[in-house]
């Protein structure tokens, strides 16, 4: 993770905000203030439909889920990137889902056994900073064009 990914204005404040969570709390504390993931509430609705909206969200086709479809959730976790080292902090925090961009097959068995669910909608929605930093170095007096790539990094295909 880089320091982008912990700043109270970073990456997972920017995914959460786009997510509408409310009263967003810091997931796992790095330091006093900031730390790894986000923490908030949503409006209770049925799993598969809060999946459904988290994929329109984020604008992808395809994401993989663990846990129980049918289950309502009202608090949300998310981890841009690899969520797997917060599994036991959403777990701790009562989330009904963690929402991540990577679990591996063995976190996913450990997602599994104390009963946590997770959406894995991949790795690449952090693309979404990028706007955000643009605005930001604007906010703080950068004068250069920044200009942003339009070019896809997403390295998988799905067939």
């Amino acid at each position: 993770h880089t320091n982008f990914d912990v700043s109270a204005n970073g990456m997972n404040t920017i995914l959460a905000n786009m997510l509408n969570l409310q009263n967003q709390e810091v997931l796992e504390l790095t330091t006093e203030d900031e730390g790894l993931g986000k923490v908030g509430f949503v409006n209770s609705i049925i799993m598969k439909d809060y999946i459904h909206y988290v994929k329109n969200t984020f604008n992808v086709d395809h994401a993989r889920f663990i846990g129980d479809i049918n289950q309502i959730v009202n608090r949300v976790a998310i981890t841009g990137g690899s969520g797997s080292s917060t599994i036991n902090s959403a777990s701790n925090n009562n989330v009904d889902l963690l929402i991540t961009g990577d679990i591996s097959y063995h976190h996913a068995h450990d997602a599994l056994a104390i009963s946590l669910n997770v959406l894995d909608v991949g790795h690449n929605i952090e693309k979404f900073f990028v706007n955000e930093l643009k605005n930001i170095l604007k906010d703080k007096g950068v004068k250069a064009n920044i200009l942003i790539s339009r070019i896809n990094t997403d390295p998988y295909q799905f067939v």
